[in-house]
């Protein structure tokens, strides 16, 4: 048996997404609702989310940190490109900041300040909007 993904993320340009679209709607994607960007694979169910470059993090509230360049927020393990984890940070505190509910978000920093032993001055990294955040999450192990 299989395990299949409910959904993935993928981080692109304006033009990135008009291609994704362009290639991918009729071969087995849809957009789960009209003029959405996302795409819906019709036989597994499985949701793409596109989070396009220039935009806020998933609340659309104005911010200070906005979805990078995928093509300058990259790092390549093995043959697949992953947000790097200076951006990966960023965004997710951006978001917790943004939103009450996004709890896990500051989770999710916190683990990788601990799995990764990054350093306090880490910070120093990130958009000064974001900074003070990270510095309540690191705890020196």
């Amino acid at each position: 048996m299989g395990c299949w993904a409910h959904e993935s993320e993928l981080l692109v340009t304006q033009k990135g997404l008009a291609l994704a679209h362009e290639k991918l709607e009729g071969l087995g994607y849809r957009p789960p609702f009209a003029n959405s960007a996302n795409l819906r694979d019709v036989e597994t169910g499985v949701r793409i989310d596109f989070l396009v470059s220039d935009k806020d993090p998933k609340d659309g509230k104005p911010s200070a940190v906005v979805f990078p360049d995928p093509a300058r927020a990259v790092e390549t393990i093995g043959a697949v490109k992953y947000l790097n984890l200076p951006a990966l940070i960023q965004l997710k505190l951006a978001a917790a900041m943004n939103n009450s509910g996004r709890g896990k978000d500051l989770e999710d920093v916190s683990g990788l300040i601990r799995a990764r032993r990054l350093p306090l001055d880490f910070a120093e990294e990130h958009d000064s909007s974001v900074r003070q955040a990270y510095r309540a999450l690191w705890k020196p192990s």
